[in-house]
């Protein structure tokens, strides 16, 4: 049925946030690993991926898109 009212779609498709997670924890776990190396501890591995996992994790939470839809329609 058409309305006219503005609707968002945001597709996930299955699986996509436990890939995401297991992905950034096997990553986190080589930071670890490397981060034993004095040559890479400098690099703060660990630090990089905390700030990269951030703003994906919450690309991919159907409730972030929910409250930005409810407020930014205001």
């Amino acid at each position: 049925m058409v309305t006219g009212n503005e609707v968002a779609v945001k597709v996930r498709h299955p699986g996509v946030v436990r890939a995401i997670q297991r992905d950034f924890a096997l990553m986190l776990r080589l930071a670890q690993l490397a981060s034993l190396l004095p040559a890479v501890r400098q690099l703060r591995l660990q630090e990089t991926l905390a700030q990269f996992a951030a703003p994906l994790q919450e690309q991919v939470s159907l409730h972030q898109a929910t409250n930005f839809c409810l407020t930014s329609s205001l």
